[in-house]
């Protein structure tokens, strides 16, 4: 949301990037359908610092059109203006044989559309889903909702493990993943400032 008074991080273009939500949907992108390869972006900027102690204030809003290294095609949007939204953010994957959706404020719930079957709502908490044995013991999985602040504990349990059990952390997100948000992050950033499409160019 924006604010009229002194700003955080969040809204600093050297601690933050491309607002504090960019990066999220693009790993999020990364991880279920494949790498970014080109971007079209737009951008808009309102919040002040009343403290005058954050002048390099980023995005308050994106919009990004994306072509993906396998020709798949993806839009990307994050805002700090939607009043009437709180942590909104919602991904959708369409394919030609079905789709998928996934909203953040709906957590436990995973919407899932085949053309024979039609659209059907997957719980994800029961017993043999990821981490349900973290939480709930047999027996009753599957009738308690999990919520945000478990999922940090599904990171650092994840993190935890890798680490005791020298295994990767891949799947999850990586060090490498995250280079590679930030690269796509800062080409959003150059097509945005020169309204052209912009390569996403990674270093070897």
């Amino acid at each position: 949301m924006l604010t009229g008074g002194p700003l955080n991080w969040r809204f600093s273009k050297a601690q933050a990037g491309l607002g504090d939500l960019g990066s999220h949907h693009i790993d999020q992108a990364h991880f279920l359908v494949g790498e970014v390869a080109e971007v079209a972006a737009m951008t808009g900027t309102w919040s002040k610092d009343s403290s005058n102690q954050i002048l390099d204030v980023n995005d308050d809003a994106f919009v990004c059109a994306a072509r993906l290294e396998n020709g798949a095609t993806a839009s990307f949007e994050a805002t700090r203006v939607a009043g009437a939204h709180n942590l909104g953010g919602f991904i959708e994957v369409d394919g030609t044989k079905g789709s998928v959706a996934f909203h953040m404020e709906r957590l436990n719930e995973l919407v899932i559309y085949e053309p024979k079957r039609g659209p059907r709502v997957q719980m994800v908490t029961q017993a043999g889903h990821p981490y349900s044995d973290f939480w709930l013991p047999m027996g009753i999985q599957g009738q308690h909702p999990l919520g945000w602040n478990e999922c940090f504990a599904h990171q650092a349990r994840h993190m935890l493990e890798a680490v005791e059990g020298g295994k990767p952390i891949a799947p999850r997100a990586t060090f490498e993943d995250g280079y590679r948000v930030a690269e796509t992050v800062d080409a959003i950033a150059r097509s945005a400032e020169s309204g052209t499409f912009k390569t996403v160019r990674f270093r070897s």
